[in-house]
């Protein structure tokens, strides 16, 4: 059984935070496939700023440097709102027998009940939840009661757990990069790769 990690999202920019997390989860599960999975058109969140060639360019740079990181582009292809569950069943088709890791910060976590057919998540991955800073696991929700193993449990089984993750990530957010341009929350590369195609000038 192959550990695959896939980490969806707009990635418009990706940010430290966003390095953060796939540096975090390489360290701790070092044999894993970790896959990002950037969104064409975000179900939960506005139309992307940046291009989806231009975000692949980003994830692109953010790979040059952490050879185990792959990219999923399956959603950006697919050009249309992708649903997780129906990506799910797409990475649970072609990798039938592994364990499949999806990971989801802490307050799409708390939304889950809103999503659509979240009930069957868990019976094609496991959740990897990834807490932010001031953010506490929720309580009296339906997701509340699913559950919950290690890390290492949940790469060692195709699906049906959550993971609580317990590392504190930098508090960045893409939203905030393009309102503020705060150049500390990109790394050198993506800063410049955003000047040269000056990106995000009218956010």
């Amino acid at each position: 059984m192959v550990a695959r990690i896939f980490y969806g999202g707009t990635f418009d920019p990706p940010h430290i935070g966003h390095e953060a997390l796939l540096d975090a989860l390489h360290q701790a599960a070092p044999q894993a496939v970790i896959s990002v999975v950037p969104a064409a058109i975000p179900v939960h969140k506005a139309a992307a700023s940046a291009s989806v060639e231009q975000r692949l360019a980003m994830l692109a740079i953010l790979q040059s440097s952490r050879p185990w990181l792959q990219i999923d582009d399956r959603e950006v292809k697919a050009k249309q709102a992708c649903y997780t569950v129906d990506t799910l069943q797409q990475l649970r088709t072609q990798y039938e027998c592994d364990s499949l890791n999806f990971v989801m910060g802490g307050d799409s976590f708390a939304n889950l009940h809103t999503w659509g057919r979240w009930q069957q998540l868990l019976e094609l991955a496991n959740i990897l939840v990834v807490p932010r800073p001031g953010w506490h696991w929720p309580t009296n929700l339906p997701q509340s009661s699913l559950p919950q193993c290690t890390l290492a449990s949940a790469l060692a089984q195709p699906n049906g757990s959550v993971v609580n993750l317990p590392w504190s990530m930098p508090d960045v957010a893409s939203s905030q990069f393009r309102n503020q341009r705060a150049w500390h929350w990109v790394s050198d590369a993506i800063g410049q790769y955003i000047k040269a195609n000056e990106l995000y000038l009218n956010d």
